[in-house]
């Protein structure tokens, strides 16, 4: 059983501030204890599932992975940061692949999904949703259980991982094919892509109408623990890294605009690769909050090379999340680019967010982010 040691009512009023992009005296400042490898931080959950063959829905054991939920709101309550743990069902699943038809399997680092249209006579241009989709009914399998076990001590995510359209092609092509079928099949990809953003707005809806239910006041964004009053739908699409900006506008975009209109209100999550995006999310009516990924040093670019992209998030009233994913990201690089981010940027509306190994690591880069900008 895990215990709330923090003062959430403070909390939830800094995240308000963040999200209404009010005056305020400091970004948001979120630290993410999310452990170093996703078996070993999920260690009960993952001793059910077999990396040398595929996973199936009932590999995951709600019981086991409650513990593992547990264990997560614990280290995260260890810490005076103003993060909220997102509880949604496993983040690690690929859920819209696994949803339209994907086998997934455990690698190294994470699961993955295999392509399973090898040509375009596979695709039947409909997604089955109904009680014979198994790893939809075990979403909602679990976001009920976590719904009634949280039983209003601690806010839900609106939904797990769920990608968007450009993701789940990819997934559903292979990443080699998908590009290559901008060029050979365009019209059909068109069809694809429609059929699952509209699959993307229906099971979001459906994860969401059961978080609904959540008796604690408010929910929290899935991955960055934005706490909101109403639901915030979380979506991303990394495979815009393989579509140049032309492509963007005329195979994703109008997919895009439908998913944002489908809810209230929406938080995107982008790669420095898909800058370009920018300059449409930002006219998104529903868009609240755009999340950018800080990459490593090697992969670049920097926070500085960014700041002229971030300023035009903050110019367009949007809040920005500056995350820094990766775990081995140490705490000198940490201060150096939260000073550049807080000389250079908006205090309204920012919010620096570092997911670290453990709680030791996560007080390591806490200080060190405060200590840069004070």
């Amino acid at each position: 059983m895990f215990e709330v040691k923090r003062n959430f009512e403070e909390i939830i009023k800094r995240h308000q501030e963040f999200i209404s992009c009010r005056d305020v005296k400091s970004p948001l400042f979120c630290v993410n204890v999310a452990g170093r490898n996703y078996a070993k931080a999920y260690a009960n959950t993952f001793k059910n599932i077999k990396s040398n063959r595929e996973v199936l829905p009932d590999d995951i054991a709600m019981d086991d992975f409650i513990k593992d939920v547990e264990t997560f709101i614990c280290w995260n309550e260890e810490l005076d940061s103003d993060f909220f743990y997102p509880v949604a069902p496993y983040l690690f699943i690929p859920w819209m692949e696994a949803i339209i038809g994907c086998p997934i399997f455990a690698g190294r680092d994470s699961f993955y999904a295999e392509p399973f249209i090898k040509d375009w006579s596979l695709f039947s241009g409909k997604v089955d949703l109904s009680n014979n989709n198994k790893w939809l009914c075990k979403l909602i399998e679990m976001t009920s259980i976590l719904a009634v076990y949280l039983d209003g001590r601690y806010p839900m995510a609106s939904s797990t991982h769920l990608r968007g359209p450009a993701d789940m092609m990819a997934a559903a092509l292979g990443q080699k094919e998908f590009p290559l079928e901008l060029y050979d099949n365009p019209d059909k990809l068109k069809k694809m892509c429609t059929l699952f953003s509209e699959t993307f707005v229906n099971v979001a809806r459906t994860v969401n109408n059961i978080v609904k239910k959540s008796k604690f006041k408010g929910y929290t964004s899935n991955l960055f623990g934005i706490w909101t009053e109403g639901i915030c739908q979380f979506f991303q699409d990394d495979a815009l890294a393989f579509l140049s900006p032309k492509f963007y506008k005329e195979l994703i975009l109008e997919s895009h605009i439908l998913i944002d209109n489908s809810f209230s209100s929406t938080l995107y999550h982008l790669h420095p690769v898909s800058i370009f995006a920018i300059d449409e999310l930002i006219k998104f009516k529903n868009l609240k909050i755009i999340e950018v990924n800080i990459e490593p040093e090697a992969i670049g670019p920097s926070t500085q090379e960014l700041i002229p992209h971030i300023k035009k998030i903050q110019d367009s009233g949007k809040a920005v999340i500056l995350c820094f994913t990766d775990i081995d990201f140490t705490p000198d690089f940490i201060a150096k680019e939260t000073e550049t981010a807080c000389k250079n940027l908006s205090y309204k509306g920012l919010c620096i967010n570092v997911v670290t190994a453990d709680v030791k690591d996560g007080e390591k880069k806490m200080e060190a982010m405060k200590e840069s900008f004070n």
